[in-house]
């Protein structure tokens, strides 16, 4: 069974990305994955989860102003 959630990493800026996996199961072939923080399409996928959770288990995150953000 799939996991719910996929995580990448992105080679340009080290930021890592959790992504629906049926979305992108669902993408047709011409298309392609880039990073949304300095779109770059070198990313590397990690691990797949059933949880947000624990797909971001390998940095830590703080919420700030309302929002998740990733600490180094």
């Amino acid at each position: 069974m799939l996991g719910m959630y996929t995580s990448y990493t992105c080679k340009g800026c080290g930021k890592q990305l959790v992504l629906i996996t049926e979305e992108i199961e669902s993408m047709s072939k011409g298309r392609y994955l880039a990073c949304s923080y300095c779109n770059n399409r070198h990313i590397v996928k990690q691990k797949v989860g059933d949880s947000v959770k624990e797909c971001m288990s390998e940095h830590s995150y703080r919420r700030c102003n309302g929002r998740i953000q990733q600490t180094r």
